[in-house]
């Protein structure tokens, strides 16, 4: 009898398997290299290949369960802001005008920036900018950990809640797994409104593993907003095994709030599975006004806030990525925890460095996920080859996703350098038009050059045959790291 069941289900795996391939070669039709990777994959791990494939591989219902998220033509012309001298950012106009055509990314100008790279500084402000909420809280977190810190900020959202104040917290199915049910019923109990980005139905295989929402942001009364690579939780404030927490976060003020309001109420209808926004002359004009106020600011850096998603027809931030690199002419620097280049990103920095431009990309000296280390290794070890300059940074766990160019450009946020933030996150990132903030982050690259370790090409040849064998095998798995 057992004999039997296991025939049957090694039968319907087979055809399950060839059912697949026929989708992924007729249907999906990815790009060549992914779709071998998924048919050999299919081919020859039958079982395993299956689960895998479930696990990290489904795509073809991508456009059906995404198809809703980021309507951005509901906010088309709700705001316009008149747009001032821009000769001094005429060598970035393809570029600001390629997200403002593809993705209505509008250039905000009125705009005060504050920089974060330490997450004590970061949370003490955080928490204070809460406590002062009148009106509403709007959180979206990869990560919410149930620690100190976690417990922390929850408890302070409760109280901010019971005072009613609108709270509006969104969190991840995986990267917020281990948050108690408990905890999040009494957020919900004190009258917090909270929502999990495709939540974990299945303990184990889990159907959406590629597609997370992997951003950072906070935005207070409409007046006050952060965003970057911090999540909640003790590690961040570098309590966690990995010691010390290296990351880039900003605090901003001005219009551009409006832009990752838009960004925070469409991931929020997608969440709700329900029409927050209607059309333009449906949307309530008491919630315009209380979302959307009006915020006098003295700043003047020009920012666009840039988001990124799987049914995206544009890989926005990849593709940004991908013009300040192929537009340097003297350096481009890089902070990234994952270095995984897709083809375009790869090519585009070894032109850039075989064209002279000095090309430095700063990694971790320890992995905190081991094979998409290990992948990385791997394509450091090529593009050394080319002139590019890689250091790995001693002082604890670099996490900040960062890249700054020619003193005229810079982009931070959530993304990763690495495929599934290009092609499977829902991402975030803010793109800096203003030198004053360029230099600020440039001088910040240049501290952690003074506590990382240049890698050399006899340090890297002398890596053991395990770690090598660790490397390439881990490399054969890009597509989906």
């Amino acid at each position: 009898m057992n004999e039997n069941i296991i025939s049957l289900l090694s039968d319907y795996i087979y055809l399950m398997n060839i059912f697949f391939i026929i989708t992924i070669i007729f249907v999906e039709r990815r790009k060549p290299v992914y779709s071998l990777f998924w048919i050999t994959i299919l081919t020859f791990t039958s079982y395993l290949g299956f689960i895998i494939y479930l696990m990290f591989g489904l795509s073809f219902r991508k456009k059906r369960i995404t198809k809703k998220f980021y309507k951005r033509s509901l906010f088309r012309r709700v705001f316009e802001e008149r747009r001032e001298d821009t000769k001094k950012l005429e060598p970035w106009k393809q570029l600001i005008n390629y997200f403002e055509y593809t993705g209505k990314n509008r250039l905000t100008f009125s705009n005060a920036v504050k920089v974060y790279l330490h997450g004590e500084e970061l949370f003490r402000d955080l928490t204070r900018n809460i406590r002062k909420a009148k009106s509403f809280i709007h959180l979206e977190y990869f990560i919410f950990e149930y620690d100190e810190t976690g417990k922390k900020i929850g408890e302070l959202l409760m109280a901010k809640a019971r005072e009613g104040v609108e709270v509006k917290l969104i969190i991840d199915g995986v990267g917020s797994r281990k948050l108690p049910k408990s905890f999040i019923r009494e957020m919900r109990r004190s009258g917090i409104e909270l929502e999990t980005f495709f939540p974990l139905y299945f303990p184990i295989i889990h159907l959406r593993v590629n597609y997370r929402t992997h951003r950072k942001i906070v935005i207070v009364d409409g007046k006050t907003a952060y965003m970057g690579g911090f999540n909640i939780g003790e590690d961040y404030l570098g309590r966690g095994p990995l010691g010390y927490w290296r990351d880039t976060h900003v605090r901003l003020h001005g219009s551009i709030i409006r832009e990752l309001q838009k960004e925070f109420l469409s991931s929020w209808h997608f969440t709700k599975e329900q029409r927050l926004f209607k059309r333009r002359e449906e949307v309530p004009p008491v919630e315009l006004k209380r979302y959307f106020p009006t915020v006098k600011t003295k700043g003047e850096c020009p920012i666009q806030v840039v988001g990124s998603a799987p049914d995206y027809d544009f890989r926005l931030i990849r593709d940004g990525f991908l013009k300040i690199i192929s537009s340097a002419k003297k350096y481009i620097y890089i902070h990234t925890p994952y270095f995984i280049p897709d083809d375009s990103t790869y090519e585009a920095l070894k032109l850039a460095s075989l064209s002279g431009v000095k090309v430095k990309i700063i990694i971790p000296n320890k992995p905190d996920h081991m094979m998409v280390y290990w992948a990385s290794l791997s394509y450091v070890g090529e593009l050394m080859n080319f002139g590019i300059d890689f250091y790995t940074y001693n002082n604890g766990f670099l996490h900040s996703k960062m890249i700054v160019s020619d003193d005229s450009i810079a982009t931070l946020g959530s993304s990763n350098f690495d495929h599934r933030s290009f092609y499977q996150n829902f991402e975030i990132n803010c793109f800096f038009y203003d030198k004053g903030i360029v230099h600020q982050l440039k001088k910040a690259f240049i501290e952690d050059l003074k506590v990382s370790t240049k890698i050399s090409s006899e340090r890297y040849k002398q890596r053991r045959v395990i770690v090598k064998i660790k490397e390439s095998i881990s490399r054969l798995f890009s597509p989906i790291l």
